[in-house]
């Protein structure tokens, strides 16, 4: 997967290059991948799924009857094929449209949880590989939750399961909370997520001034 990685860097700087930042969204991070999977693994188009739904194991419905009957979660990008199986979620954190205004930091570290906590449960059920791929810029970029023992991001690292999880929404109540669906599963299955960086550049642009990195994570649990 690293000259896939990498070849999505640079599809990703050239349209970097080109865009104002506050131009862009994540739908774009998602088109680059796709167009690095088809060229540097020669796939076709239908064999990628986009929205793919998470397998029912993954998590525990609602209780809401209505709801339980229409819940379908999702991942972003799925692939199952001869030769690849793996599920991937996708972020872009960049600045937003007020210059010098503070940066939502908070809502994306919880992103970056439920991404994770997500990618890691349809990992352990489905046995596929499972990334987090994200671009970030100076807004992000050595930002923590202070008030919890997460790694600045983005860390080589990130380890947590569902006491630690616990006491994180148990500080943060006004912040975007984790998904119970997912939350629960960890406890059931009393397992841990584990997350390491294994791809991190520099994307460069006459453009957008600030530093900004292309970013993955591979995902799986470990068992307590």
């Amino acid at each position: 997967m690293q000259n896939v990685f990498e070849y999505f860097r640079d599809l990703f700087e050239k349209r970097y290059s080109q865009y104002s930042v506050l131009e862009l969204g994540e739908d774009s991070i998602r088109y680059d991948f796709f167009s690095a999977l088809t060229t540097k693994l020669n796939m076709n188009p239908w064999e990628i799924q986009l929205e793919y739904p998470l397998h029912n194991d993954t998590f525990l419905p609602r209780q809401n009857e209505k709801r339980k009957r229409n819940e379908k979660p999702q991942v972003d990008l799925m692939v199952k094929n001869a030769n690849n199986n793996f599920c991937v979620e996708f972020a872009f954190f960049k600045r937003n449209k007020v210059d010098g205004s503070p940066g939502n930091d908070t809502a994306y570290t919880f992103k970056i949880l439920n991404d994770m906590m997500r990618l890691g449960l349809q990992s352990h059920v489905t046995n596929a590989e499972a990334y987090f791929i994200c671009v970030a810029d100076e807004i992000m970029l050595g930002k923590r939750l202070t008030r919890t023992d997460l790694p600045k991001f983005p860390a080589d690292l990130y380890r947590f399961d569902h006491p630690s999880l616990t006491d994180i929404m148990s500080r943060y109540k006004s912040a975007k909370i984790i998904d119970e669906r997912f939350h629960k599963k960890l406890l059931e299955f009393n397992v841990t997520i584990i997350a390491e960086k294994v791809f991190d550049e520099l994307v460069k642009s006459g453009i957008n001034k600030m530093e900004t990195r292309a970013l993955v994570w591979k995902i799986h649990l470990k068992n307590q």
